[in-house]
């Protein structure tokens, strides 16, 4: 899981040993656990983006984040009223070999839980491989 900024700048970056046999459920699993994340910090950003490789799974994120999905299925967002707290959230199907960092820390899950807060600027618990892959997928872009 990596959350982003509105300008981009990386805010966290965390992984969770999910196991289950539909990977649309893990991705939607991993959703929930956002709140685990958030810091009060990350209110001054102007919005929260949210990437995600599985298409399914970021559509009906944004579709339950819509303003008339709360109002005619209020229950059905319970587990993401993490949502209503930022100005905006912007969820962005990333493909795989554009969201290389995503990629690392699902990888990385299966091994153990971690969690990464930037503004911590403990970038001793990060691996130095994880500063490459940003870096990487950021000239992607240049």
């Amino acid at each position: 899981m990596v959350l982003r900024n509105d300008r981009g700048h990386l805010l966290a970056a965390a992984g969770w040993n999910l196991l289950h046999w539909d990977s649309t459920q893990v991705e939607l699993l991993a959703m929930q656990y956002i709140p685990l994340l958030i810091q009060d910090w990350m209110f001054d950003a102007a919005g929260l983006i949210v990437e995600g490789d599985n298409r399914a799974i970021i559509r009906a994120m944004q579709r339950l984040t819509e303003a008339r999905h709360w109002e005619t299925h209020p229950l059905s967002g319970e587990d993401f009223n993490w949502t209503k707290l930022f100005h905006r959230v912007f969820f962005n199907h990333i493909p795989r070999e554009c969201n290389s960092a995503a990629h690392f820390c699902a990888h990385l899950a299966l091994n153990c839980d971690f969690k990464w807060l930037f503004a911590d600027r403990d970038t001793d618990a990060i691996p130095s491989v994880f500063w490459d892959i940003l870096w990487s997928d950021v000239s992607l872009f240049s």
